[in-house]
């Protein structure tokens, strides 16, 4: 019985490994071209004051995923969502609404955390749900993957041609739009990121859709 339940533990551990190597790799090649795009210096000091707590969580919740994958998959998208939220409301309220200047930054390193979970979460089976207006019908992963892609490369362009040290923001209402911009296009993505994946996967992965795929 003991043998049987080492043995268990053993093969829980394996998968925790496999799965928590697989994401930092994809999460390596995403830095790396992060990096080319921000700052090298801005990259590793946006990683680290998160890297440890990030790192213990995530390895955490990659051992429950490794027992109940739906439970963990939600378990790691809370980790990836709070450090969001954190990054969002850094430093008090005093000044939130410039602080949406910085958002576009950062959800290219937010970003390069996430896509490999997103990928992860898009290999359940299952059609997922769809999204419908008017004629025009797409799955809900596909409208939030070619959103997020746009928004990347919006964060991308402004990163490379509008830096705030730039003379770009000589203008206070230049600066005032792009602070507005950033809280209503990118403030919410990950949380819609997110919802969107969770409930693929938590779909997906349910028996019924696991048999229907496999028939």
């Amino acid at each position: 019985m003991n043998d049987l339940r080492s043995h268990r533990l053993v093969r829980i551990l394996k998968a925790a490994v496999v799965l928590a190597a697989l994401y930092t790799l994809g999460v390596l090649v995403l830095l790396a071209l992060v990096g080319v795009l921000r700052s090298r210096a801005l990259v590793l000091e946006g990683l680290s004051e998160i890297v440890v707590p990030f790192s213990i969580f995530f390895g955490f919740a990659f051992v429950v995923f490794a027992v109940a994958r739906r439970i963990g998959f939600v378990l790691l998208w809370l980790v990836l969502v709070s450090f969001w939220l954190g990054m969002l409301f850094a430093g008090g309220i005093s000044d939130l609404l410039y602080r949406g200047i910085a958002y576009p930054s950062g959800f290219l390193l937010w970003s390069a955390l996430a896509f490999p979970l997103f990928a992860i979460g898009s290999m359940a089976p299952g059609r997922g749900s769809f999204l419908k207006i008017g004629p025009w019908s797409a799955s809900a992963s596909v409208t939030i993957g070619i959103l997020w892609v746009l928004l990347f490369v919006g964060s991308v362009i402004l990163e490379l041609y509008a830096h705030p040290q730039s003379l770009f923001w000589t203008s206070t209402s230049s600066a005032i739009t792009l602070a507005a911009l950033g809280w209503i296009l990118w403030a919410p993505m990950p949380l819609a990121i997110a919802a969107v994946s969770v409930r693929r996967f938590w779909v997906g992965s349910r028996p019924q859709s696991l048999s229907d795929a496999a028939a």
